[in-house]
């Protein structure tokens, strides 16, 4: 029961109409659970709450909110290694429980891993920005490049309950070895096929349909795709939508040619060199980030290709400030913000109450024509 040092939490002292949310800070989602959840930790903390915790139907009258509202809190708290469910009712975890407990925990962090081959650049605006709304919140982001035996090694070991799990572009085998091991795992980008992971995507395939029909319509037969070689699900996604695409064109052949290419520098030089020296007549390009458009377009004007007389160039998802370039092209711009609100709102919801958000979402791109 509650002791009765503790004035705050007497029904008397405290009638149902006050806000809970004078006790909470305002950097937590404002909803009842969220809020009595915080009012209890600090009971807890004060040690004003003691044995035996009263029965929910008596206790959510004493607080002043429903039954349903007390039980997502309590399990809330029992995730937190607070208090336990038991058949007969809740119990507090004692003081030295808890240290041992908390001595072994890691801290309640976002691992964000991405698969090697993307340079840092690629999320770097992504998970910077997540970063700073959920390091108020009491939650770190650590951003990781893994090679294969590096994603193996994590998917391997134990779920542990203050870890998820943020695979960005992270390929197909290991989306499914982080699923079978039930880890707390969020994808960013496409998941395949059959694998039951929740994510958040940027909707390419749409994209590169569009800016294909974009640019046959224009009367250009002559269509290039350049994207990183990478083994992404997405990738290969996007590849295989912009060859049906061209394919399923039938007012007038169409030539197409794929350029997958790794992200050094000397390798995109060499990507870019052959692309421009192959140059005949006009033609369109399509560049999927994290190919630096501001390399292929130089390649082209180094190799005496005007633009935008001879080439239709196409940005895929690019920051706007790498895009900002003196020739006029078509750009699709990815919305960052919307990904990295999903991608909060599911980190705070899982560490709130265990549990990772079911989502199922493909967002979609603007077009716009850059000058």
């Amino acid at each position: 029961m509650f002791k009765k040092s503790a004035p705050l939490l007497r029904q008397e002292k405290q009638p149902r109409q006050r806000p809970l949310s004078s006790a909470v800070s305002p950097l937590v989602l404002q909803s009842k659970s969220h809020q009595l959840a915080e009012h209890l930790r600090h009971a807890l903390a004060r040690g004003e709450l003691d044995d035996p915790l009263p029965p929910s139907r008596i206790w959510s009258h004493q607080l002043g909110v429903s039954r349903r509202t007390l039980d997502a809190t309590l399990h809330t708290l029992q995730h937190q290694g607070l208090i336990r469910i038991t058949p007969r009712g809740a119990t507090v975890v004692r003081r030295s429980d808890q240290q041992s407990r908390t001595t072994r925990e890691i801290p309640q962090a976002v691992r964000a891993l991405t698969f090697a081959g993307y340079e840092r650049h690629a999320f770097v605006e992504t998970f910077s920005l997540m970063q700073e709304r959920l390091r108020p919140r009491g939650i770190a982001v650590r951003w990781e490049i893994c090679r294969p035996s590096r994603l193996r090694e994590l998917a391997e070991r134990s779920p542990q309950a203050q870890e998820l799990f943020l695979l960005a572009s992270v390929p197909s085998t290991y989306q499914r070895l982080f699923a079978e091991r039930k880890h707390a795992t969020i994808v960013l980008g496409e998941v395949a096929h059959g694998i039951p992971l929740p994510y958040v995507n940027v909707d390419q395939t749409s994209a590169v349909r569009h800016a294909v029909f974009h640019l046959l319509q224009r009367g250009i037969s002559q269509l290039h795709f350049v994207h990183a070689q990478v083994d992404s699900v997405g990738i290969a996604t996007a590849v295989d939508t912009f060859r049906t695409a061209c394919q399923s064109w039938r007012k007038s052949p169409v030539t197409l040619f794929i350029h997958p290419t790794k992200l050094d520098r000397n390798s995109l030089l060499v990507s870019c060199r052959r692309l421009a020296r192959a140059w005949k007549g006009q033609q369109g390009v399509i560049v999927l980030a994290p190919v630096p458009m501001t390399m292929v377009t130089t390649a082209l004007l180094h190799h005496g290709v005007t633009l935008p007389h001879q080439s239709e160039l196409v940005a895929l998802f690019h920051r706007l400030e790498t895009v900002s370039l003196y020739t006029p092209f078509i750009h699709y711009r990815s919305p960052t913000l919307r990904v990295i609100h999903h991608l909060t709102a599911a980190s705070v919801g899982y560490f709130q109450s265990g549990e990772v958000p079911a989502l199922r979402k493909n967002l979609s791109a603007d077009m716009k024509r850059v000058a």
